[in-house]
Order: C-alpha cells, then sequence, then structure tokens
C-alpha cells in the first residue's frame, strides 16, 4: 500500500515478515522524486509499500526488507535501478510465508 503519512512501525514490521519490500522517503525529499518513486511503487503494488518516514533517518530515500537496507544519503537517478535490484533479491524472503 501507500501511506500518505508514516504508518506505525508495528505495521511496517508485520509487511517486512511477510517478505514486503518498504520504500521509505525524508521530509525533505522534492515532490517530484516523491512522484517518480510512486511510479517505482505502481510497477508492483502488492509487493511494494510506499511511506514518507519522519524519524531521523540517515538516508534521503531508503528500500528495506527482513533484515536488509539499501539506503541513498542522495537521491538521484540511480535510486531506481538500485531499489529495482534490491525488491528483486529480497521480496518474499520474509520469514512468513505468504501464498
Amino acid at each position: 500500500g501507500e501511506y500518505g503519512k508514516a504508518p506505525p512501525v508495528t505495521h511496517l514490521v508485520h509487511d517486512l515478515e511477510h517478505g514486503r519490500i518498504i520504500i521509505q522517503w525524508a521530509p525533505s525529499t522534492p515532490q517530484r522524486r516523491i512522484a517518480q518513486l510512486r511510479g517505482l511503487f505502481n510497477e508492483d503494488p502488492y509487493h511494494l509499500i510506499l511511506t514518507p518516514n519522519t524519524t531521523k533517518m540517515p538516508y534521503q530515500v531508503a528500500a528495506t526488507a527482513w533484515g536488509h537496507i539499501a539506503g541513498c544519503k542522495k537521491f538521484t537517478d540511480k535510486v531506481f535501478d538500485v531499489f529495482r535490484a534490491f525488491k528483486t533479491r529480497y521480496v518474499d524472503k520474509g520469514p512468513e510465508f505468504v501464498p
């Protein structure tokens, strides 16, 4: 799913347990880049979660999976290739099986 504001952490942990990939952005991320993230999200809305991160995340944008993170301090066009490769490697690898 897509969240307009950060959901409770417990919701995100549950999504990670089920093998989903969470894409998070810092509040300072430009709207243009957030719109591009939505495009990435729309490629696979079943396996991806898109949400802002309002904590003091040390990255501009990050993708997380169960036990793994791809964090980018700067948001460049390379982020999309990194996140697609990350998803390919870690999707459906959580500890709880989901048919």
